[in-house]
């Protein structure tokens, strides 16, 4: 039965928060949430025995037992859902039938570990799944992955669910029977006998009255279960996981669509097939049936889809001798690639190897320094096509199998890309700065924060390898814009030039005049100037020493593309004016806004200097400098 712990007089009366790490506007829906939290932790849990399964299965419960206020599985829940304040939004009606969403895994160890375990395990002790899934509330993994990787991320499955409740029944390799708990998780409630209780409740045995619960072990009511819930698993190992009335958005196209999208990779390379169910229809996701179903599932986007199915498919081919290997980056120094430079017969070689097919793959090395530990040699793939129908670049990063969503730096048009992170090492690094919804890189988390040295820049250096190689390799000279390499710095004059002043006749606002090399001074009303420092990567800001007062400079930059504007296709990647990568120096003047690309400055004398440094040697840099006159 279900049963949630009593509040004592003192303990913190603190609601859990769930729910927001799955409703941010960045995510698509809720379905790509729960598949890719799920498929991520079934494939760290392959117990190396052929490709993991994966199977979403869409029921309705076919009799009197599903009924919410019916049901042996949901008694000791009705009155804490009918609770006040609980932070539920209805509860299904007592006609309604019990719709359900069962995620089950198949080729995984399943939830190994100790049961009874109620405290965090040392990290030189086994895995620990089972503590991880069921026992670690609210908050990230506490040691190395091998400790088990169920997070945060796990608070998807009541995140999905109507009544904020599922269950988990695990089958684990070496025990004879299955193990079946659940939880549900509320708001901090008052029950009609005026006790309050915490938001975790769960679904198991209570031994000697204790509110701590421990699993049914392979009863008939397991068994009840199996047949309710229609689960396929027998006594293969594996964990499969129930969630009772679905919300709404969670649909089997969407969830099709969510393996396509996150999951290409490991499904092509065999380590992962993906079953999804829906009354009669089964679909059957695999190295040999994704193309088929990108065309049926996401017909709109078949064309695109198949041509990135085609390139991994190539670079998930190649043996080991068709990967270049470049230089590593002197250990303990921080890596960066405007100082990272490719031999000149290397670079030959490669630039072969694009023109003769299209294609390049490399591996790239990197030091893994983790605080308190020596550095470590990892490495990352990295694979670049040319593909001229495409009017945007197209960058993929995978990290152990799934699709890391937002890491997608800028890429030059015509340009696909694709890097590729197995190695532990690496890999460990990444995933401690991923939040729970694992689709991006954050440098700032607190799981990542004082634990790597050179860490922030590690980061910075695989999100960029691909625009990077791809630029110093695929791009000829014929192929690079002689005006637009032909300065290190375009300043856009027009931003310098006094408001109550008039154009040139015949000059267009915002367009450079061709020919001849920047000079910003050409008006007479100027305040001030900008000057590049080559010798140090970057500019300053001076008056122009014509009597006039400046109250404030305000300045935005951002490195040159190919095509439209600097300005709107910066990415705080490619720098940032508050981070250690710059140097921001001012005489005579103050910073009183370093953001992203945007600086401001109050001036304090006529004679001043706004000094920045530090820029990528290998990127033209666009300035927009503006100046606010002392009012007299």
């Amino acid at each position: 039965m279900w049963r949630f712990r009593q509040m004592a007089r003192g303990e913190l009366n603190i609601d859990p928060v769930q729910e927001e790490f799955f409703s941010t506007e960045e995510l698509e829906n809720l379905s790509s949430s729960l598949v890719r939290e799920t498929v991520q932790n079934s494939l760290d849990a392959h117990n190396g025995n052929g490709p993991v399964e994966v199977a979403f299965t869409f029921g309705t419960a076919s009799d009197s037992r599903g009924a919410l206020r019916a049901s042996p599985f949901f008694r000791g829940l009705v009155e804490p859902l009918s609770a006040k304040a609980n932070g539920l939004r209805g509860l299904p009606s007592d006609t309604e039938s019990l719709d359900f969403v069962t995620v089950e895994d198949f080729g995984t160890r399943g939830l190994v570990g100790d049961t009874h375990l109620d405290d965090d395990p040392e990290e030189d002790i086994d895995i620990q799944d089972f503590y991880y899934f069921w026992r670690n509330i609210g908050r990230s993994k506490k040691g190395l992955a091998r400790l088990g990787r169920w997070g945060l991320g796990k608070q998807v499955f009541p995140a999905a669910s109507r009544i904020n409740a599922f269950f988990g029944l695990t089958q684990r390799e070496g025990d004879n029977g299955a193990l079946l708990m659940g939880q549900a998780v509320l708001k901090v409630h008052r029950l009609p006998d005026g006790h309050k209780y915490f938001p975790y409740g769960y679904f198991g045995q209570f031994p000697d009255n204790d509110a701590f619960a421990v699993p049914l072990v392979d009863t008939d009511e397991v068994d009840q279960f199996k047949e309710l819930f229609s689960l396929r698993r027998a006594q293969e190992p594996g964990l499969s996981v129930v969630v009772p009335y679905p919300r709404s958005e969670i649909q089997p196209k969407a969830v099709l669509t969510a393996l396509i999208m996150h999951y290409f990779h490991p499904i092509l390379s065999g380590e992962l097939v993906a079953h999804v169910s829906f009354m009669d229809q089964h679909t059957r996701l695999a190295a040999d049936t994704i193309r088929s179903e990108i065309d049926r599932v996401l017909p709109e986007r078949s064309e695109d889809l198949t041509a990135l199915i085609d390139f991994t498919d190539w670079a998930l081919s190649l043996p080991e001798e068709a990967h270049e290997i470049l230089p590593l980056p002197e250990l303990d120094r921080t890596p960066k690639w405007n100082s990272y430079e490719i031999p000149e017969p290397q670079e030959d070689r490669l630039r072969k190897m694009f023109e003769h097919g299209g294609r390049m793959a490399v591996r790239v090395p990197v030091t893994v320094h983790r605080i308190e530990q020596a550095p470590s040699v990892s490495w990352f793939s990295l694979y670049v096509e040319q593909d001229n129908s495409l009017q945007k670049g197209v960058a993929r990063f995978i990290r152990e199998g799934i699709n890391i969503t937002y890491a997608n730096p800028y890429l030059d048009r015509g340009a696909r890309g694709l890097v590729v992170i197995h190695d532990a090492e690496l890999s460990s690094l990444l995933g401690d700065a991923e939040p729970p919804a694992h689709d991006r890189w954050d440098q700032r988390s607190l799981k990542f924060r004082d634990k790597y040295i050179h860490g922030a820049s590690t980061i910075g250096f695989v999100k960029k390898s691909i625009q990077e190689v791809y630029r110093r390799i695929a791009l000829s000279k014929e192929d690079k814009d002689v005006n637009l390499l032909r300065d290190l710095f375009f300043v856009d004059r027009e931003t310098l030039e006094l408001p109550d002043q008039k154009r040139k006749p015949g000059r267009k606002k915002g367009k450079r005049e061709s020919g001849g090399d920047v000079d910003p001074i050409e008006s007479k009303g100027q305040m001030i100037k900008v000057e590049q420092l080559p010798d140090e990567n970057g500019f300053r800001i001076v008056s122009c020493g014509n009597g006039r007062r400046i109250k404030a400079v305000s300045v935005k930059a951002a490195y040159m593309v190919r095509m439209g504007s600097p300005l709107k296709r910066y990415h705080p990647f490619d720098f940032e004016f508050d981070k250690n990568d710059l140097r921001v120096k001012c005489t005579n003047a103050r910073a009183v806004r370093c953001e992203r690309n945007e600086l401001e400055a109050e001036i304090d004398e006529p004679d001043f200097e706004v000094r920045v440094t530090g820029f990528d040697d290998k990127r033209d840099l666009f300035i927009k400098a503006t100046a606010e006159p002392l009012e007299s």
